[in-house]
């Protein structure tokens, strides 16, 4: 099935168009790409780094928790 065919199967089968199709490949492309490389970048951090990390986290769940975030 050539790649045509299948984007317009996916806009059939959602009742959209072809092109919300792709805008929505796309996007998630984005966002799987930036989750990555975040996660990527917390991988390397050494010691020190990742300690803060979760420190400044914690703390910003907490004010979360108080209505603050």
């Amino acid at each position: 099935m050539e790649l045509r065919d299948e984007i317009s199967r996916l806009a059939h089968q959602r009742g959209s168009t072809m092109i919300d199709v792709v805008t929505e490949a796309v996007q998630r492309l984005t966002r799987d790409e930036w989750w990555k490389s975040v996660r990527g970048a917390l991988d390397n951090l050494d010691t020190a780094e990742a300690t803060a990390y979760r420190t400044e986290s914690d703390e910003l769940d907490a004010a979360s928790a108080d209505g603050f975030g």
